[in-house]
């Protein structure tokens, strides 16, 4: 499964977007069968879709994955790991492609708490969640 995602993220970076989509579901498929639905592996796999179907201009399905991905990793991981803010910072830029510049605000404002929770404030991304914070302002 982890392979033929890992194609698909070669495809994803080509451009060729629904190509890779197809190879993120065919691994979700996989995983599916071999894990437990709440796995942190499929949780990354959503966020995958999530990424490819925002570039895509799908903004609600792209919102719906990573929304998955965040209920997986906060149930596994806890609300303060890096994955929950990583998460949470791609819900805030599809809000913003969306123009819903409220709800894109909560979403960076959280993954930026999270970040220096998890990383330390010095940390690079927490600098990258300061700029997301500053295109709204």
């Amino acid at each position: 499964a982890q392979t033929i995602i890992a194609i698909g993220m070669i495809d994803d970076v080509q451009g060729k977007y629904s190509i890779a989509l197809q190879k993120f579901k065919r691994g979700y498929y996989i995983q599916r069968r071999i894990l437990c639905e709440d796995h942190v592996d499929i949780a990354a796999t959503f966020n995958v879709i999530g990424i490819t179907r925002g570039k895509m201009a799908h903004y609600k399905k792209a919102i719906k994955y990573h929304k998955k991905a965040l209920k997986i990793y906060t149930q596994q991981l806890g609300k303060d790991h890096v994955d929950v803010a990583v998460t949470q910072n791609n819900i805030g830029r599809i809000y913003y492609s969306l123009g819903n510049f409220a709800k894109s605000m909560v979403a960076f404002t959280e993954s930026l708490r999270v970040m220096k929770v998890a990383l330390g404030e010095s940390h690079r991304n927490v600098a990258a969640s300061l700029h997301n914070i500053s295109l709204i302002h």
